[in-house]
């Protein structure tokens, strides 16, 4: 019977301890694959991404259940979008989180769009020119394709933006059409959510008065 009780109390520790390394490994800081594709100061800048998003999201919904609170405005956002008359967050908001992070992931991740008129400019300003695309061919894409052999769903994602070389209309569209496969609790989910509602950009096709 004392065989039996230690042998049970062996069991409870090991899960105990396993969903602890469970929880701790489920960051930014912490994946393996992250790590290998990200120095330590854009790890931090992913961290940064995702709670920037975080608190935009739930700034915008009385429900403050993290999950429950990006379910509502994925819905709010698809349903805007399929309209095309709404985009994800404010260029200002944007802004304020792109100059934050460094050049380099910034570059891993997007593009700088100048005006037309300035397509010349040595430098860019984000307060100036305050258009950017996501960066099909980026350090963040090469990220995306070995997690894509992994999760299946990121096969998809990574042969469409492939195969069309952005991160166009039809695209989002269907991402936001599929969004109930993506779970908030998975590190990789979360911060392909957060990238992507930044991306959205398409000024052609947006009401400005709408934006959140």
């Amino acid at each position: 019977m004392k065989k039996k009780n230690l042998s049970l109390l062996f069991i409870i520790c090991l899960l105990m301890l396993n969903c602890t390394h469970q929880k701790e490994d489920d960051t930014i800081e912490n994946d393996l694959l992250l790590k290998k594709h990200f120095n330590s100061t854009e790890l931090r800048g992913l961290s940064d991404i995702i709670a920037f998003t975080d608190s935009i999201v739930l700034s915008k919904n009385t429900n403050k259940n993290v999950k429950k609170a990006y379910k509502y405005y994925l819905d709010s956002i698809f349903n805007r979008y399929a309209s095309r008359n709404s985009i994800a967050f404010s260029i200002e908001n944007k802004n304020s989180l792109f100059v934050k992070i460094s050049p380099d992931l910034f570059a891993k991740i997007w593009k700088k769009k100048p005006k037309s008129n300035r397509k010349k400019a040595k430098s860019y300003n984000f307060e100036i020119d305050n258009s950017i695309k996501f960066n099909a061919f980026g350090g963040y894409m090469k990220y995306i394709k070995e997690l894509s052999e992994q999760d299946k769903k990121y096969e998809s994602i990574n042969n469409v933006i492939n195969a069309v070389g952005s991160l166009g209309m039809p695209t989002i569209t269907e991402i936001l059409r599929h969004r109930a496969v993506f779970d908030h609790d998975n590190i990789h989910d979360r911060l392909w959510i957060s990238i992507f509602l930044l991306s959205i950009d398409d000024k052609k096709n947006i009401k400005k008065s709408n934006q959140p």
